[in-house]
């Protein structure tokens, strides 16, 4: 029974992330910002950058992540 919770607290969930930069988000900031937050979790991680600029790993919590700009 212990393997199964340690495989469950330990499984990979597939995501996807989006990033907008840009300089003037305020109707999306003011929608946003009176939103309450379903909880806030604080971390700790690493990132290491490729010199070609289109992956990124992150280690956070033991785990790594390896990100595939496309």
């Amino acid at each position: 029974m212990a393997s199964t919770e340690a495989s469950q607290e330990t499984a990979i969930v597939p995501r996807w992330e989006w990033r907008t930069f840009g300089e003037r988000f305020d109707v999306a900031a003011d929608e946003l910002g009176a939103l309450a937050p379903d909880r806030i979790e604080e971390s700790d991680e690493i990132y290491l950058l490729s010199l070609d600029g289109t992956d990124t790993v992150k280690v956070r919590g033991g785990l790594v992540d390896i990100k595939h700009l496309e």
